[in-house]
């Protein structure tokens, strides 16, 4: 979350307010990962993060470590946050920037004191569901991160290592905590989202 989180406040900010040309290419991009399988995720990230890859020079040594599980949950849940984010921002009146504007506050004042805290349900969702998101991805993290144990495995890998080596009870035991996260995380979200809609 905490790698997400400022790249969807930035592009979840500048989607809802600004309008330019190819908009709905750079939307299409940021949501894209979305909509594609995870393992063919996991391969793009794996092509640019390779020693001959465009960004292999300052991030090879990622694959296979937990950062490397880190970006591959990231990249997968993000759209989640960015939608969200997105939708929160498009949900403050313009008017309250522009009067905050006119009153002397600069635009980063304005974005912390007025759009971001008028914009946190739509934000606390997005990372909510994100979370619950990312914890589950498998197909990505497997091709990037490996099944390393104690090392690389998330729930989602670790759950499969185990159904994998005859663990039933281990495995169910991670299925039943992933329904719990998830049922937490999406039950949270929805009660936000209907609070917000009866404001």
């Amino acid at each position: 979350m905490v790698v997400q989180l400022p790249f969807a406040l930035l592009f979840g900010r500048m989607l809802a307010r600004a309008e330019f040309r190819g908009k709905a290419v750079v939307q299409s991009i940021l949501v894209l990962p979305m909509f594609l399988p995870p393992v063919a995720v996991g391969l793009m990230l794996l092509l640019a993060l390779s020693p001959d890859g465009p960004l292999g020079g300052a991030f090879g040594d990622l694959l296979f470590s937990r950062n490397a599980a880190v970006i591959a949950a990231s990249v997968v849940s993000f759209p989640l946050m960015l939608r969200h984010a997105q939708e929160g921002f498009a949900a403050v009146p313009l008017r309250l920037s522009q009067v905050s504007r006119s009153l002397g506050q600069s635009p980063w004042r304005t974005f912390w004191r007025i759009e971001l805290p008028l914009a946190k349900t739509g934000v606390g969702v997005g990372i909510l569901l994100s979370f619950a998101r990312g914890i589950s991805e498998y197909g990505a993290t497997s091709v990037i991160a490996g099944v390393i144990p104690s090392q690389t495995e998330t729930l989602a890998t670790g759950l499969m290592r185990r159904l994998n080596s005859g663990d039933d009870s281990g495995a169910l035991m991670l299925a039943y905590l992933s329904l719990v996260v998830g049922f937490a995380a999406v039950l949270i979200s929805e009660l936000a989202m209907k609070r917000r809609g009866d404001r």
